[in-house]
Formats: C-alpha cells, structure tokens, sequence
C-alpha cells in the first residue's frame, strides 16, 4: 500500500516531457491516458480592467495543470494537496449573467505560495463538472498526502509505522464508540448492584464480581493501548491530557482492588469503580464543554468559600468564648462551634430555598396557606432542628425573655444574615457568573473563527492583482517623496546582484524573499501584465528603476480603484456608498486631467519639434526662397537623424509643390516621421517577442519529429 502510494504521488511528475529550448527546460502537458478532465478554463486577469484569458486546463489525479491554448507548454500548476479552500462566486456571475467562478486558494508556503487564482468555464453545466471533479480528487489527494506524512514521519522504523497504526485504530471512530458502550455498561451494572445489594457470598454477588473483572481487564487492556499508542517522547502525548491521569488513577486502584480481595480494609475502596464513568466526559463533546466550564470556575468558587470560611471561623471562635459556659456539647471547643455555626447557615439556606421556590411553585395560593406549607416542609427537612436545638438551648429559660436572651439571638440572626444570605449567595453568583462566562467566551471563540473564515471567503472573491501584498504595504506612504523612496528600497532588494535590471527570473525569485504579509508568485502572462506587454523593458527584457517607479505608481492606482469599489459593493451604508462614490468620480476626472496633461505634453513637445525643424528649414534655405528642393529637404532630414531610408518614403507621402518643399510641408513631413519612428519601434518590440515565441515552437516540433522528444508511451 504504501510503495503504491509513493507511485501516485510521482505519477504525474514522471510522465511529463521535457523539452529544451535555448538551453530552458520547458514541461509540457502530461500523456492523455491521465486526464481526468481537459477543458477551456479562462483566468482572471486583474489589471486596469479585470479580463478573462483562456487556458488550456488539465486535471490529473495529483495536479491541476494550465497551458495557452491550442499549446502543451505548461504555464502553470496547482498541486490539489495544496488547496486549501475552493469556493464558487455565483453573485458576481448572476450580475453580469455569466457562468459562476472557481475561487482556488492555495496553501502559504507551497508551490504557489499562498496565490488566489480565479477561473470560470464557458457554460454553467462545464462549471459544476469542473468544481465537483476538483473537489473530488482534492480531497483524494489531500488524504493521499496525509498518508504520506505519516508514512514519512515513522519512515525507517517498523516499530514507529506499528504504533502509529495502532493510534489510527485506537482513534477511530468505531473504537470509541466500542469503549464509550463499555463504560455505560460498567455504570449500569454498578448502580444495579447498589439498588439490589446481594448479601456478600450470593451467587447474585458472585455474578456482580465476574462482572466487574470483566470490565476492570478491558479498561486495563484500553489503558495498555492508549499508552502505548502515545508512548513516542517517553509518553508526553498521554500524560499532557488529563484525562488520561484520571483513567490511570482509576484503573490502577480497581486493579489493587481486585488483587487484594482479601484484604477487608481495602473494600471500601471498590466504590471508586463508580467513577469510570467521568471517562465518558472526554468522548461526549457536549458534557465536555460543561465541565471545563465548571472548571475555569473553580478558583473564583474557591476564593469566595475561602471568604465565607474566614467568617464562619470568626463567629464559631466568637461562639466558644461566649456559649461554651451554657452548652459543652454545641460549643465546648472551637471544632464543636464550627460545625455548629456551619448548620445555622445551611438551615438558613433551606429555608430561603423554600420559601423563593414556593413563590415560583405555588404563586396562586393564599400567604397564610403558604406559610402553612413553608413550616411543614421546614419541619421536615434535616436542618429544622436547628432553632430548636441548638439556640434555644442556651437561653436561661428556654425562652426569649432577658437581654441576654436578645443578644445570643442578635448574634446567631447576624451570622444567618451575613453567611447564610448574602456569603452563599455570592458564591452561587460567582459559580453562575464563571460558567456563563466560560460559555460566552466559547461562543465568542467560535463566532471569531466564523467570521474571519467568512472574511478569508470575501476575500478571496475580490478582485486583486498578483502585487496586491507589495501594494499594500506600499499604500502606507506618507507624501511623495516617502513613496519614491519605498518603491526604490523595495527595488535594490529585488535586484540583489546589483546589475541595475530586473528580468522575468529575478523578479519571480526575488519577490518571493519579500517580507510581504502574504508571500507572492508572478507567472509570465504577469509579469507581461505588469509590464504593460514588454513595453517597460529593454531589449534585453529587463526595466529598470525608473520603470519599476512608474510600473509600481500604476499598480498603487489599480490598488485603491479596487479598494474602493470592493468596499463599495460590501457595504450596507447608503451614506459610505454615496462618498465611495463621489471618490470615484473624483478618479475619473483626475485621469482625464492626466489624459489632458499629455496631450499638452505632445502638443508642447511637436511644438519645440517644429520650432527646431523650422530652424534647420531657415539653414537649409540658403537662397531664401522659402522653399526647400528634394536635395536640400534630404540634408535637413539628416541634420534631424531621420534615417535616410525614410526620405524616399516621406517625399511619396507628400505632395510636392513647384519648385520644392515650402516650409509647413517641411515640418509636417519631420513631425509625421518622428510618430512613424515611435511606432515601428513598438512594432519592432512586438514582432521581436513573436519571432522568439516562433521559434521556439519550431524548436520542439523539430525535436518531435526526430523523435528526441521523450515522450511517455501509453499503456498497451
């Protein structure tokens, strides 16, 4: 089982082929014999817009793989063990009445480090195909690698793999419930034998012992294999549960029990055999929560029986000096007065008891009936003789006559007040106050934890651009010049061989040593987004610090434009809606006024291009004429490094007058050449990065079709 498991887990990797391409190993998609599913996914795209890019998907057993379309190159992959949620955004597709969308998070620190990836199918019947198939062979993959950890954990070691079988089994579900059944069982069987009491030699008794040494060898051998299940670091994982402790304590006193049956004094210890029972709080989930609760309150309880003890042992002190005169028995020493004293506040308590829970019971009938009530079940009650008893035993006559008699009841009356009214009820206040906060504090727990889950979910729905930590951390600018400086900071740490440039490889790598809240991984149709197509780069496909300024200033833009309009569909507040709003529109006429700004810049800049070709017109036309043949118009091209190449093309363009070029079409043919010269060297970058892409391919299906590309070959 488990060699077959290794063999999954490398599967997919295995059977990828491998193609070199200008010394670059490039992976392409795995044999087709492995699909699960193969389809057309489109990839979110979040840049000035949020745009929809189609991919090639393929999904295997262990990995999620993405190619461009209609190639095999693999672009990227997610490792199914990886993901640690997978949501579906249907509210944003019943907007737009569009299929719903794939939310993919990954795991921080895996191969995609942490990265949300967003896609959607082409129809909605692709879409729940899709989602139910991923988060199949997510789970399968999941518990294949847990498998796996395990495995690797107790790798080496026969007797590791032994034990951690052994906790599997121990844990399980089935075995709980076997051992949960065993304990009720033992308690039914010990209440049945305090009920009918069987005469000690009976054959009923007999059955009663067979009985419990049944169960005293089973939780014996249960304890035996929770130890050694948890026996890896001499035992630590047993004895840091509690638990535990209890069950050991119990099952090592019924064993001294029954090994020593002979032993009379030792009897009575077979009682703790009742308490197997408490090992049921552990299993039940429910009887757990209350008695941690009722243990969080423990020390609470104990300070405020501390302070009713302190006064209880104020007054019985008090009562021995005062009373032991008049009664040996009750008060002759400070151990006699104490438990003394100890009964008034416990009968005092009754009857308050009684007479709260007769308003509850009985609130319909008459007073004096319900003191008729109050006083028969006072009398009946263990603690009634109190009064009786105790206190009007040390009157001189029995009765409440002299001011002696007044002051022995102002005394004891104070003490029920003060101990049996308002001390007890402080610490029942106490107790409820503790548990009930223990409960609200469980609550408040698992209501955070929901929330933040559903924050994590809202989240990972937003639109966000693969920048988005770096982005973040760069939004907390103080001015301009903060700004400028945390962009540059950020840049000489990405570029670590101090070259002055960055390409696709160093920014990948670099980005992810960012100190960044969440770690950050760029692919190539990124880094082309990032880049504005290539266009911020140099020949060498590297930018520079200045790009990187202006490339991260961009992204800052597309961070708060989507910070907005996150908030502005989250939110319930009109009044947030309508200034969310206002700060939007502010945005719109602040990119117009950037659009405006260079136009004028153009406008400014063909202004100086004329003003200086106007000049080079006045040189060239030596005879004054105002007008330039094709000789003179060609040297004053050449005098504006216009290649000469071009002339040719620029006189055909124009319409030549007689007896030459005047001056507007001098400047009119410089400023037509200058756009031309711009856009065939954005042209030129294009057709550059399309030649490489061509060539590349031709590569492969060169190697292909001599057979050097190791393909894997399907199964006969």
């Amino acid at each position: 089982m488990a060699a077959s498991s290794v063999a999954v887990m490398h599967v997919d990797r295995s059977s990828l082929a491998v193609v070199t391409v200008h010394n670059e190993d490039i992976m392409v998609l795995p044999h087709p014999d492995l699909h699960i599913r193969m389809g057309t996914l489109e990839k979110q795209r979040v840049g000035a817009t949020v745009e929809w890019e189609p991919r090639t998907a393929v999904l295997t057993a262990q990995k999620l793989y993405f190619a461009k379309k209609d190639t095999d190159i693999i672009l990227d992959e997610i490792p199914l063990q990886e993901i640690t949620e997978m949501l579906q955004n249907t509210e944003q597709g019943q907007k737009l009445k569009e299929p719903p969308s794939i939310v993919i998070q990954t795991v921080s620190g895996g191969y995609n480090s942490g990265r949300t990836y967003v896609y959607r199918a082409e129809t909605a019947e692709e879409h729940e195909l899709w989602f139910a198939d991923l988060c199949s062979y997510r789970e399968k993959a999941t518990l294949l690698q847990e498998k796996m950890e395990k495995k690797m954990l107790n790798s080496g070691n026969s007797f590791n793999q032994f034990r951690q079988r052994v906790l599997e089994v121990y844990e399980s579900s089935g075995s709980q419930t076997f051992f949960a059944t065993l304990i009720f069982a033992s308690f039914a069987i010990d209440l049945s034998q305090a009920e009918l009491l069987p005469p000690d030699g009976s054959y009923r008794a007999q059955q009663f012992d067979n009985a419990d040494t049944v169960f005293t060898a089973l939780f014996t051998i249960e304890l035996a294999i929770n130890l050694f299940a948890r026996s890896k670091h001499c035992f630590r994982p047993f004895y840091q549960d509690g638990w535990n402790i209890l069950d050991v304590i119990i099952v090592c006193v019924t064993l001294m029990t029954q090994l020593s049956s002979g032993v009379p004094s030792l009897k009575p210890l077979r009682l703790i055999r009742v308490f197997r029972i408490a090992k049921i709080f552990r299993r039940l989930t429910s009887l757990n929560k209350i008695v941690n609760a009722l243990a969080s309150a423990l020390v609470p309880v104990g300070n405020s029986f501390l302070i009713l003890f302190l006064v209880t042992c104020i007054w019985a002190a008090l009562a021995t000096h005062l009373f032991r005169s008049r009664s040996e028995v009750f008060f002759g020493k400070f151990s006699a007065s104490l438990f003394t004293v100890r009964i008034s506040y416990l009968s005092s308590s009754v009857f308050f008891d009684l007479v709260f829970f007769s308003d509850i019971v009985s609130p319909d009938v008459p007073s004096g009936d319900r003191r008729q009530v109050i006083s028969a079940s006072f009398s009946s009650s263990p603690c009634c003789s109190w009064a009786s008893a105790v206190t009007r035993t040390i009157f001189e006559d029995g009765l409440l006559k002299t001011s002696t008699d007044y002051g022995i009841a102002i005394f004891f009356v104070s003490y029920v007040l003060i101990a049996g009214v308002f001390l007890i009820n402080v610490v029942v206040a106490v107790l409820l106050d503790e548990f009930i906060s223990s409960i609200q504090r469980r609550k408040q727990a698992m209501l955070r934890e929901h929330e933040e889950l559903e924050e994590k979910r809202k989240d990972a729905k937003r639109a966000k651009g693969v920048l988005d930590p770096l982005t973040s951390h760069l939004a907390n600018f103080v001015n301009d010049t903060d700004l400028s400086l945390k962009i540059k900071q950020t840049y000489e740490r990405l570029d670590q061989d101090g070259s002055g440039g960055l390409n696709f490889t160093e920014f990948q790598n670099g980005v992810k040593k960012l100190p960044t809240a969440n770690p950050m991984h760029i692919l190539k149709d990124d880094f082309d987004l990032l880049t504005d197509g290539g266009r911020l780069c140099n020949d060498e496909g590297e930018f520079s610090s200045v790009q990187f300024q202006r490339m991260m200033r961009e992204e800052l833009r597309r961070f708060s434009q989507r910070m907005v309009s996150n908030a502005m569909s989250e939110t319930q507040s009109q009044e947030l809606k309508s200034i969310l709003l206002m700060l939007k529109v502010m945005d719109l006429k602040s990119e117009q006024q950037e659009r405006d700004s260079r136009a004028s810049l153009r406008s400014e800049s063909e202004y100086e291009t004329k003003s200086f070709a106007s000049a080079v017109f006045d040189v060239c036309d030596k005879q004054g004429r105002g007008m330039l043949s094709k000789q003179e118009a060609s040297h004053g091209f050449s005098y504006l490094k216009i290649p000469r190449d071009r002339h040719e093309e620029i006189f055909e363009g124009l319409r030549e007058e007689e007896g030459g070029l005047s001056r507007e079409e001098f400047l009119r043919a410089v400023v037509f050449a200058e756009s031309k010269e711009d856009q065939l060297q954005s042209l030129q970058q294009q057709v550059s990065r399309i030649q490489q892409d061509l060539s590349d391919v031709k590569e492969m299906m060169a190697k292909m079709c001599h057979g050097e590309l190791d393909l894997p070959a399907r199964d006969v």
